[in-house]
């Protein structure tokens, strides 16, 4: 199996051997690279920095040494990996603009003054091999086209997507719980770009509560896609303007484990002020 299909069917196996042979230095180094354990600088109050964690945290944490199972589990986002919503967003921008890791902003509209060239939204270039980034973005087209999260796809759009399920609780403590644990349900989450060739918008979905694989956040994202390039495109794409953005309720279905469309970590994540976030990526506009 290559790495576009490993993406498309998310193989846990496939990312098990690679992190692996790649060793928790080098993980935790690229993610860094890509913002994921950090403040992304966003002006909104309150924002958490997350986890990316490496031996040296666990020493410095947990005072413990790091075991070579904790790279298995790190290499398809579980262990001690936690992240943000936002934080996948500016990684996958950066993936979808060949390494342009930006600071993300709240903007409601923009007035220029004076006559010349738009202001650029700070960001940092990262040193990404064209070709590689090419495949992962190959691979998140045909998530969405026909794999696992092929409800995301919009006809005559070439969108590109990965789902995630944020588990609330571990499986070995869900099967200890008795009652109603719906409240422990686990957290839904979509992040996409388009398109392919010609990202202009980064999207995340989050939904509380919303259940395994993406599977309630992905129709969401899809609205937001549908929406943004239906007014941007003008009357020949008015057809794509939606007519619900309600999500289906995700059939029942038991946890798997852990898979590699869990990677936002399987500790409790702190519940987001909104049920849905999204962010339109200004490194991506032009």
């Amino acid at each position: 199996m290559d790495l576009e299909r490993a993406i498309i069917k998310s193989c846990n196996i496939f990312f098990y051997e690679l992190g692996r042979r790649l060793g928790i230095e080098r993980i935790s180094e690229h993610a860094h690279e890509l913002g994921l354990g950090e403040r992304t600088g966003v002006d909104l109050p309150g924002e958490r920095t997350g986890v990316m964690p490496s031996p040296e945290w666990k020493e410095a944490v947990r005072g413990g040494k790091w075991f070579a199972g904790e790279t298995i589990s790190v290499s398809i986002g579980q262990g001690a990996v936690s992240v943000t919503p936002i934080q996948m967003l500016r990684a996958v921008s950066a993936i979808a603009s060949g390494g342009r890791v930006t600071t993300p902003h709240l903007l409601l509209r923009s007035e220029r003054r004076e006559p010349g060239p738009a202001p650029r939204w700070e960001a940092r270039q990262l040193t990404i091999d064209t070709a590689a980034s090419g495949r992962v973005r190959q691979g998140m087209r045909g998530s969405v086209l026909g794999g696992t999260r092929h409800i995301a796809r919009l006809a005559g759009l070439d969108i590109c997507g990965k789902t995630a399920t944020v588990q609330v609780i571990g499986n070995e403590r869900r099967k200890e719980l008795k009652g109603d644990l719906s409240g422990l349900k686990d957290h839904s989450l979509f992040v996409g770009f388009g398109e392919r060739d010609d990202p202009r918008i980064a999207v995340v979905g989050f939904l509380e509560h919303g259940g395994i694989c993406g599977l309630a956040a992905a129709p969401l994202a899809r609205e937001i896609f549908r929406t943004y390039y239906a007014k941007r495109q003008g009357p020949d794409r008015r057809q794509l303007l939606p007519r619900s953005i309600e999500a289906p309720e995700p059939a029942p279905r038991e946890p798997r484990g852990i898979s590699s469309d869990h990677p936002a970590g399987s500790g409790p994540q702190p519940a987001p002020a909104v049920r849905t976030a999204t962010l339109q990526a200004g490194g991506l506009e032009r």
